[in-house]
Order: C-alpha cells, then sequence, then structure tokens
C-alpha cells in the first residue's frame, strides 16, 4: 500500500456541526461567520456511501478505476480510489480505511 494513513484537517461549522473537505473559511451549508468554523482531523476510517467502477475511465487512468464516495469518521464525505481486487467485496456501509497515496489522490483498503 502507498501513502501513509493520513492526518488531513477538515473544517467543521459549529451553527449546522457539518464536516467539509477540503477545510473552508466559512460553512458551504449555512454560510455564518468566519469564526463559526473551526478545524478538525478528517480521519483515516470511513464507510462506503456509494461506488463505482468504470471499464472505460477517462485519460489517465487505468481501467477497472474503483471510486467510491467515503463517509470519514469526521463527517466530511470524499472520493476515494480503490484497487481492482476489492470490486468483488464493494457495498454500500463497509468500513474502509483511508490514505493519501504518492500521487497525491486518496485512496481506501478494506478493514
Amino acid at each position: 500500500m502507498s501513502g501513509d494513513f493520513m492526518k488531513e484537517s477538515a473544517s467543521r461549522c459549529s451553527e449546522c456541526d457539518r464536516t467539509v473537505y477540503p477545510p473552508r473559511a466559512f460553512c458551504p451549508y449555512c454560510g455564518p461567520a468566519i469564526d463559526a468554523v473551526y478545524e478538525v482531523e478528517l480521519g483515516s476510517e470511513g464507510v462506503i456511501l456509494s461506488y463505482t467502477v468504470s471499464q472505460m475511465p477517462p485519460d489517465g487512468f487505468e481501467p477497472p478505476l474503483v471510486l467510491s464516495l467515503v463517509e470519514t469518521s469526521s463527517g466530511a464525505s470524499i472520493l476515494c480510489h480503490g484497487e481492482e481486487s476489492v470490486i468483488d467485496s464493494l457495498e454500500i456501509g463497509l468500513s474502509v480505511r483511508i490514505h493519501k497515496g504518492e500521487d497525491g489522490l486518496f485512496h481506501f483498503t478494506l478493514k
């Protein structure tokens, strides 16, 4: 597995309690003043909300392209890449570990 399990920052709104990544200076959901948003750790674990496997990915990616929308332990949702070996195990609600690869992209592995 490339990359280390990460310590990325996200931002959480003290008004609506939603967490977003990347961190923002204001809440994109309720838009309160700048001082209502604070930094939290994104988290290195999460749950699959949705996924897709593309056999015809865009240029720069090899098929099959495995993508999953993961809700992190902090509550933020991020798009993560997966390996071909996990395709048959994918399901909504599956617990995963998240890391940032050497390519700068988020990747997930099964727990």
